[in-house]
This record gives structure tokens, sequence and C-alpha cells, in this order.
């Protein structure tokens, strides 16, 4: 599972305006997971959702950053 992906679908929600309620908490859980205010590149599909790949995904923690912004935005 790519958690960068997490973004996009935010934000197509929030054009569509399918509620987000819940979407982000697995993410901002793990942000202290491997690293301080960090997001790991992917993480296992299966539960319990092991962090996988890169522990600090610059990509990843970015996501989560703007689907934070459109949720705070909506």
């Amino acid at each position: 599972v790519w958690p960068w992906l997490t973004g996009a679908y935010v934000e197509a929600c929030v054009r569509t305006g399918v509620g987000v309620e819940g979407v982000l908490s697995g993410l901002e859980g793990h942000v202290g997971d491997w690293g301080l205010g960090s997001v790991s590149e992917t993480a296992d599909g299966d539960a319990p959702n092991a962090a996988t790949g890169c522990p600090f995904q610059a990509w990843s923690v970015a996501e989560l950053l703007r689907a934070r912004r459109l949720v705070a935005d909506a």
C-alpha cells in the first residue's frame, strides 16, 4: 500500500462531497512509528498494515500534510 495515494483520495472525496472522517487516522497514528513526524514509503496491505520500505519518505509526508489541509479547508 502506498500512503502517498491518500492525498489524491482525500482530494477526490472533498471535491465530490464524500465524507473523509477517519480516513487519515491510520496515517496520523503512523507518524511516530518509525521516526518522529515521518511516514513510511509503503505499508503491508494485510492487517496490522506494518510499515515497509523507506521509513522517511518525503512524498508520503507531503501528501499527508496536503490531505490534512484539504480536510481543514473543506
